[in-house]
């Protein structure tokens, strides 16, 4: 029983990457203690597609958080076979990012130590929370996580994005 809630719960998680969580599924669980949980899921998947993890970096990762074997295939299996709507469905929220703007930001450092069990992840993160609203949909939050590289990159985007516009004006 428990088994088949993990796996309804994964399935309905990559789902909510692709086409928005419906929550009306877990009516008996409240929104507050399940969002964190769907957030921690969509993060934890759009980490594995993006950085092109193989099955052994994240059973490691697995092993640490004590997510056990069951649950880990489970996990593994879902995405290499939803993979292409998990990239289908992250390239859309990018594309409903471009026609909101932003309400409010948040932001944490994170920074991740190696030990004798996973050496590769000695790396400083950011997680960057983002409340976004249009004129259609109420206030929602998107969670980005990102290493030094990546807001590195980001920064130099931006500033290139900002003197062409500048040259526009």
């Amino acid at each position: 029983m428990r088994m088949e809630v993990a796996k309804q719960l994964v399935q309905d998680a990559i789902t909510g990457i692709e086409t928005g969580f419906d929550y009306a599924a877990y009516e008996d669980v409240e929104k507050d203690k399940l969002e964190p949980i769907l957030e921690a899921c969509k993060l934890f998947f759009t980490r594995i597609i993006s950085l092109k993890l193989t099955e052994v970096q994240v059973k490691e990762d697995a092993k640490l958080l004590d997510i056990s074997t069951n649950i880990f295939d489970l996990i593994w299996n879902a995405i290499q076979m939803r993979q292409a709507s998990i990239k289908s469905g992250l390239r859309s929220l990018h594309i409903e990012i471009s026609k909101n703007h932003l309400r409010d930001f948040d932001w944490k450092i994170h920074y991740s130590l190696a030990n004798d069990r996973l050496v590769s992840q000695k790396v400083c993160y950011l997680i960057l929370y983002l409340k976004i609203a249009s004129d259609q949909n109420p206030t929602h939050q998107i969670t980005i996580e990102m290493t030094t590289q990546e807001l590195t990159n980001l920064i130099l985007v931006l500033e290139q994005a900002n003197q062409e516009l500048i040259k526009w004006l």
